[in-house]
């Protein structure tokens, strides 16, 4: 699941609970599912890293004009003037007790008021969250064909 938290937080987030029939696994087949399922969290915050910097590179800024910059409108990633904002993406990994997280977080300091002023700092596409869903599912079902007791 791909989901919006705080200012500038991403959290994407696999419970068990969403897990069906993970009790048949083998162990062989527990632990590549969760290599799996990992790989999958972490190559999703990567993208979603690379598609908001992306976009603030090329995406159409439709907001006022300063002189020769062309601002960014409320709704739109925040449009590149010296690109601090746009390197300044972390990604942070970690698992916990069933759950595997990711967050995306800016850590420039004018961030959170972009955010607050209606700039999204982070963009996920809903291609982006329906790939995520759909990757997901198909590594739970390819290890609950081969790694399944009966």
């Amino acid at each position: 699941m791909v989901k919006r938290g705080g200012f500038l937080d991403i959290a994407i987030e696999i419970e068990n609970k969403e897990l069906k029939n993970i009790d048949r696994l083998t162990k062989k087949g527990h632990d590549r599912l969760v290599a799996a399922l990992n790989r999958i969290v972490s190559d999703t915050a990567d993208k979603i890293v690379k598609e908001t910097q992306k976009d603030m590179l090329v995406g159409l800024k439709t907001g006022r004009v300063y002189g020769t910059h062309q601002a960014s409108a409320p709704g739109e990633t925040p449009a590149v003037v010296t690109g601090r904002l746009m390197k300044g993406f972390d990604v942070y990994k970690y698992k916990h007790v069933g759950s595997m997280f990711a967050y995306i977080k800016n850590n420039v300091f004018y961030a959170d008021i972009l955010d607050k002023m209606d700039r999204h700092i982070i963009k996920v596409t809903p291609g982006t969250a329906a790939e995520f869903k759909a990757k997901v599912r198909a590594a739970v079902k390819q290890n609950l064909i081969g790694f399944s007791r009966k």
